[in-house]
């Protein structure tokens, strides 16, 4: 996404756009960084032992809970980024954007609970930092009781709403963009 910023502002999104195929789905996966992959091996190896030795065993249901929290947490911040980054279809210096999505999402490092209630429904429904850090981890804990069924559907309906809504805010911001011949 940060490559979005520097593309939108040169013009140079105009080599994405004339490719044949989806410009949402080319913008998000051009730029791989292959050394980020040891950060998911080693978060998941992380976790897997943190589990287990918290429990001693991993139910098979608890990883499973674990991985759709998961996936619907990293949709939510895929969603989350390409809405910010696609702002800069309207507004020009918004690169800055940047340091207060990072900052914002360092409330995420600890659970919800530690904050006050109001501060608590925010993390969890306006920003939604609940569904991508603290709710994977405890469907990830192997307790029955700390994961409610209306958690995961609330995780999974809000990460499909807000995959809609960031592809419609991607449409709409490419009807504004007038690229490099204009």
């Amino acid at each position: 996404m940060r490559r979005l910023f520097d593309d939108i502002m040169e013009g140079t999104l105009d080599f994405v756009l004339l490719r044949p195929v989806n410009s949402q789905f080319l913008v998000s996966i051009r730029e791989v960084v292959v050394w980020r992959f040891v950060d998911i091996f080693l978060g998941a190896g992380t976790a897997a032992w943190g589990c287990i030795r918290l429990t001693g065993h991993v139910p098979l249901w608890s990883v499973a809970m674990f991985v759709l929290m998961l996936m619907a947490g990293f949709t939510i911040v895929y969603c989350f980024w390409l809405m910010l980054a696609t702002m800069c279809f309207w507004f020009v210096r918004i690169q800055n954007i940047e340091m207060v999505f990072w900052n914002v999402f360092e409330a995420g490092r600890f659970p919800v609970q530690v904050y006050p209630g109001w501060v608590q429904w925010t993390l969890t429904y306006l920003i939604p930092m609940a569904f991508i850090t603290t709710f994977p981890a405890m469907a990830g804990s192997g307790d029955p009781d700390r994961i409610s069924p209306q958690i995961v559907v609330t995780a999974v309906s809000m990460a499909t709403a807000m995959f809609v809504l960031s592809a419609w805010f991607w449409r709409a911001g490419l009807r504004r963009y007038s690229g490099a011949s204009a």
